[in-house]
């Protein structure tokens, strides 16, 4: 895993990432600022024997008693002796002892909500030990007494933070990381291009105005990005189609842009001089139409029935419909009446027939029909389209196996809904930026 993975699990996945670390975040706060604060004061007593010249005492002796002396201060008799013998109140607090094994020091430590109590009582301990020994053959002597604290002893808040904020972060990448290995999809076009072998003919930002008709995304300044991209993917096409004479464009599902794909293609095309007709093939759901405000009547499924030898002797030949963009016609899906296999293979040689001289752009049904492959076997080349927020490398293998029986060329891929790159970024930032002029000063001499 390199920090390039990492970065794009994370621009992936950046709403769990960041509602992870809000969690962190807002447990660490909690944690810090929500309990009440406490104060220690601890007080030093060093515990030796009565008579330090009894033969029957001795050091082991001492810390065996020690323990002991330990579990006295921690229990309730002992905290309740310590409460009355306080000439101020005590409140919550509580009593815990430590000992030294070998040294005889013994480390008394009061716990309060107010640091004058925590420091009395840790006091009064001592002294309440001292007037009621556990042994008499021990006494008690006090190093240090306690003193009020100025700090609380908990909650810490800033390491609290510091800690939820640290842990946060790991967790959020961690989190991206596991959905990125759970829902793996096909990230850029470099891992198109070194996965698969193929070639990546544009790729097309998230933009709602993608789905404008060509006429208003090609003439709306709002949208100069896209059309960017547009007519970059118009310039690869060109370079790589040559002198094809019929492509498919097809994807692996529905909803991946495809439709939308085929109509800009078309329309720039065509307003760079090339004859275009695009056919709509989807007949299941033909909808290139659309974008051009035409009739999907009288389309593909009337020329199957004319090469067919149908009744509707009313139509001699095939007939697209022209649109705004001069060189651009869109024979449309027509009225299915037959099964789309069939009116495909009958409409496709008269079709092809019919326009020798255009490039014929063919919008198919997604992959997972099954007239799909059998358009693609007939046509002369193809062009994948790729929703990256939606595909996995899977799909996209299993659709290139798919293909591959067919032996068709494929011209490359569209990546649809990429996110915006610096490539993207440096393009508004060129159109934002205001012309200067063309004009040279005139030098003073003039």
């Amino acid at each position: 895993m390199t920090p390039g993975d990492i970065s794009r699990a994370l621009r992936r996945f950046w709403p769990l990432s960041l509602g992870v670390l809000a969690l962190f975040i807002a447990l660490g706060a909690a944690a810090a600022l929500l309990p009440t604060k406490k104060y220690t004061a601890s007080a030093l007593m060093f515990v030796q024997p009565t008579n330090i010249q009894s033969p029957n005492f001795s050091t082991g002796t001492l810390d065996l008693l020690l323990p002991t002396v330990v579990q006295q201060v921690s229990t309730r008799r002992f905290t309740d002796a310590v409460r009355g013998s306080s000439s101020r109140p005590l409140g919550d607090t509580s009593l815990t002892a430590t000992a030294e094994p070998g040294t005889g020091v013994l480390k008394i430590t009061a716990e309060s909500t107010d640091p004058q109590a925590a420091a009395v009582a840790a006091n009064v301990a001592t002294a309440e030990l001292r007037v009621n020994p556990i042994s008499t053959a021990i006494r008690y002597s006090v190093l240090d007494p306690a003193v009020a604290p100025t700090a609380p002893s908990s909650p810490k808040r800033g390491p609290i933070l510091v800690g939820c904020l640290v842990l946060g972060l790991i967790a959020a990448i961690f989190a991206a990381l596991v959905a990125d290995s759970l829902r793996k999809r096909v990230s850029g076009a470099e891992a198109v291009r070194q996965g698969f072998g193929l070639t990546v003919l544009g790729e097309i930002t998230r933009s709602r105005r993608v789905r404008q008709q060509p006429r208003a995304l090609f003439r709306d300044m709002k949208s100069r990005e896209v059309a960017e991209e547009y007519q970059r993917l118009r310039t690869n096409f060109e370079l790589l189609s040559g002198d094809v004479h019929t492509v498919a464009v097809t994807s692996w599902a529905q909803g991946e842009g495809k439709t939308t794909v085929v109509a800009n293609l078309g329309w720039l095309l065509a307003s760079m001089g090339r004859q275009v007709t695009i056919v709509d093939f989807d007949l299941r759901r033909p909808s290139v139409h659309m974008p051009f405000g035409l009739d999907v009547r009288d389309g593909v499924a009337d020329v199957a029935d004319i090469a067919d030898g149908g009744a509707r002797g009313s139509h001699t030949s095939v007939r697209p419909k022209a649109t705004a963009q001069p060189g651009l016609e869109i024979l449309t899906g027509g009225a299915l009446t037959d099964q789309p296999a069939r009116v495909i293979e009958n409409a496709y040689p008269l079709i092809v027939e019919t326009f020798p001289d255009r490039l014929l752009l063919i919008d198919t049904p997604p992959l997972q029909a099954a007239e799909t492959a059998l358009i693609a076997s007939m046509v002369d080349a193809l062009v994948i389209v790729i929703d990256v927020r939606r595909r996995e490398p899977s799909e996209l293998e299993a659709l290139l196996q798919v293909l591959k029986l067919t032996q068709t060329r494929i011209l490359g891929v569209v990546l649809n809904q990429v996110r915006g790159s610096s490539r993207q970024r440096q393009i508004s930032d060129y159109y934002a930026r205001p012309a200067q002029s063309q004009t040279p000063e005139r030098p003073a001499s003039w």
